[in-house]
């Protein structure tokens, strides 16, 4: 495995890759915990918009439309079955139906419990598993090539 340095240095250095991370309000410990564990091997490149993270007043829905809008990249946390998953999937349509960038530069990475099926309106999306194996090869894509955040 490369050390977090050689990792970096494959990303081209002068584009910012915007990585909004959707998620129920009961999972917010594993979006942190995904941010905590990309964070230090993408140096300042990788933006991570998380909605908690917003600015006090702030118009919320602005905020959310507009970054989710502005991300190459959208994680979509699905640790347990059978939870309404409304609101992130209507963040996953912002997200697909954003004219901000073409269709094939943006990925949704659906990260899932063991087992778990994908929710209905996200069932044509390939997903990662949250296996050790699945997630490093995950990484390897995601730091050691364009092929996902297209930069």
């Amino acid at each position: 495995m490369h050390d977090k340095n050689s990792q970096t240095d494959t990303l081209q250095k002068d584009i910012d890759v915007n990585v909004f991370i959707t998620h129920k309000a009961d999972h917010l410990d594993e979006a942190e915990q995904i941010i905590d564990a990309l964070q230090p091997y993408a140096s300042e490149r990788l933006k991570f918009k998380l909605s908690e993270k917003m600015p006090p007043g702030v118009r919320w829905e602005d905020w959310i439309r507009e970054n989710v809008a502005s991300s190459q990249v959208l994680f979509f946390i699905v640790p347990k079955p059978d939870i309404d998953w409304s609101w992130p999937i209507y963040e996953a349509g912002l997200f697909e139906g954003s004219p901000n960038l073409e269709q094939d530069s943006k990925r949704i990475i659906l990260l899932h419990g063991k087992n778990l099926k994908t929710p209905s309106p996200l069932h044509r999306l390939q997903t990662v598993e949250a296996t050790e194996k699945s997630v490093i090869d995950f990484l390897k894509k995601f730091f050691g090539t364009t092929e996902i955040t297209g930069v």
